[in-house]
């Protein structure tokens, strides 16, 4: 006789979807809305519903969902109907009062409307249009001599908005391999089997999730304050050092050493852009078993060490 096959769990379910890139981001999330009434977790609820239906207007974006690799044309008029056509216009040019709303591209429409702006993109191209009252306030003669702008739109790749459905999906991923890892029936029905302590649920949520990597210093004492006794303020080899003996590979740790050589500046607030997605990197790896550390060690460790260096 054979034996009836264990049904999956609710984990193993949106672990199985999220990795397959032609299933439904939607239908991925709608699951995780599951966990997360099930964890009882009001953070992770917040941005499952958000991802899926959108971000209130006005509200602050995750850094994921913002993007500033845009490139602005403008179509310009002139006396005795001279035209020019896409010219673009260097950010310099742009008062740095309104830079920042006028050259970057916001996302806030949930994962179903994102997908279908991809879809009907444009030989791989995407515009998003100036509001009308930006016309009174740039290119009024101080681009092009004698000549005024009356339309501009920003031009971005639909790569860049598929790359926003995919931080999406590696969020989801690493932060349920996060929770089987502590309790592989978390998020089942059984009430007596899905309890991972909300401190831990907390910690994972504001590591994966939110990217904050200061939380990851939390736990793992014994490590942590190993790696603070070996790295000295300033002292590189001594960083690189204590990383390595994580078991992290050479091309990876020689990725910290030159994001860190970069990025000489640190503050309480956080590192910076290239470290912390370093660590969100390795951090990634770790939880799908690239290594043998923990990812709770790793990252107190990682965390603790860099904070060590940077002395704060």
């Amino acid at each position: 006789r054979f034996r009836k096959a264990k049904p999956m769990t609710l984990l193993q379910q949106i672990q199985m979807e999220v990795v397959d890139s032609s299933s439904d981001l939607a239908s991925v999330l709608r699951r995780c809305r599951i966990l997360a009434q099930r964890l009882g977790h009001e953070g992770f609820k917040e941005w499952v519903i958000h991802e899926l239906e959108g971000y209130p207007i006005g509200s602050e974006l995750p850094e994921y969902r913002v993007s500033s690799r845009t490139v602005v044309l403008g179509h310009f008029f002139g006396a005795f109907g001279r035209q020019m056509k896409n010219v673009q216009i260097p950010a310099s040019l742009i008062p740095k009062k309104f830079r920042k709303p006028l050259t970057q591209v916001r996302f806030p429409k949930g994962v179903a409307a994102i997908k279908q702006q991809l879809d009907s993109s444009e030989k791989g191209i995407l515009r998003f249009a100036w509001p009308a009252e930006a016309y009174r306030i740039v290119g009024q003669g101080d681009i092009i001599e004698d000549m005024n702008l009356r339309q501009a739109f920003q031009v971005l790749s639909a790569a860049e908005l598929a790359g926003v459905l995919d931080r999406i999906r590696n969020k989801i991923l690493t932060f349920v391999l996060e929770l089987e890892s502590r309790n592989p029936e978390a998020g089942e029905a059984v009430k007596y089997k899905n309890q991972i302590p909300p401190d831990q649920v907390q910690h994972i949520f504001n590591t994966v999730i939110k990217g904050d990597v200061t939380n990851m210093a939390q736990g793992s004492s014994h490590f942590s304050q190993q790696a603070m006794i070996q790295v000295k303020k300033g002292d590189i080899d001594s960083l690189i050092r204590t990383i390595s003996e994580l078991g992290i590979d050479a091309e990876d740790v020689d990725e910290l050493r030159s994001a860190v050589t970069d990025e000489s500046n640190a503050s309480k607030a956080g590192f910076g852009k290239k470290v912390t997605a370093w660590i969100g990197k390795i951090v990634s790896k770790v939880a799908q078993g690239a290594y043998t550390v923990s990812t709770n060690v790793a990252g107190s460790v990682i965390a603790e060490a860099l904070k060590k260096y940077y002395g704060i």
